[in-house]
């Protein structure tokens, strides 16, 4: 079975996290040795930008916001993108590598 995107891993509702590769509408997520690189439609990381909220300040855990992107300090770049919104972000996805 293949997926356009990213896929809520079995039995949890934990946000998927990416990370920005660059800055030519490209979203990262390493894992299992291997870089997955979506290429996306332009406006996908302004999108992300204007539903993240900051991690440390917010009184849930990652399965408490699916309807929400994380952001933490620690981690610039990074997006945890609640499973609620995996399907819309997935609709943005263009093109899929793996390295």
């Amino acid at each position: 079975m293949e997926a356009k995107g990213l896929v809520p891993k079995h039995g949890s509702r934990g946000a998927k996290w990416v990370s920005v590769k660059n800055k030519q509408e490209s979203l990262s997520k390493k894992g299992h040795e291997k870089t997955v690189t979506m290429f996306v439609e332009p406006g996908t990381i302004q999108w992300l930008e204007s539903l993240s909220e900051d991690y440390w300040d917010m009184d849930v855990g990652e399965a408490g916001f699916p309807d929400g992107v994380f952001t933490k300090d620690n981690e610039p770049g990074a997006f945890g993108i609640g499973i609620n919104l995996l399907d819309e972000f997935n609709e943005k996805v263009k093109k899929v590598t793996v390295e």
